[in-house]
């Protein structure tokens, strides 16, 4: 019997195996009004969601920054605070995490924001070293026994 090999390292842990579909996870990037981050938060948690990054954005989109309707100059933008959540899920909760954004964030009026999704290819787990969707559950394997029992040692100064 032949066997081929694809020179891919014997030792499992070195290079742990990429998933075979990456059409399992997506990356929410959605834009809301900075009042509207707890309300949004608690539909994410309330949906199972608990995993996301937050950051400060300024931009603007149809409304072109305007909030009112006096003399603005039709040329220039107006940039508004919002802010930026990034959300990676699993296929199955897209649509539940999407949906709880829109409960959080709507006020039915221009500037309530805006929702992108992304496929995600790839993801890794530092800590534990899982791949895939499997990374992105919120009971992720432990880490190594080695890394558990490590100590650190203090650099003297």
């Amino acid at each position: 019997m032949i066997v081929k090999t694809s020179g891919a390292p014997a030792c499992r842990d070195a290079h742990p195996q990429r998933p075979r579909s990456g059409k399992t996870m997506k990356m929410i990037v959605a834009y809301v009004q900075p009042d509207k981050v707890d309300a949004v938060q608690a539909a994410l948690v309330q949906a199972g969601v608990v995993a996301m990054t937050l950051s400060p954005a300024t931009g603007c989109g149809q409304q072109r920054g305007r909030v009112g309707i006096k003399n603005h100059d039709a040329e220039k933008l107006h940039m508004l605070a919002k802010v930026r959540l990034e959300i990676a899920v699993r296929d199955n909760l897209l649509d539940t995490a999407m949906e709880a954004i829109v409960r959080g964030a709507r006020t039915y009026h221009l500037g309530d924001g805006m929702i992108f999704v992304y496929e995600i290819t790839d993801c890794m787990r530092i800590r534990t070293r899982s791949r895939g969707p499997v990374a992105l559950d919120q009971k992720a394997a432990p880490a190594p026994a080695q890394a558990a029992q490590a100590s650190v040692q203090a650099v003297p100064r």
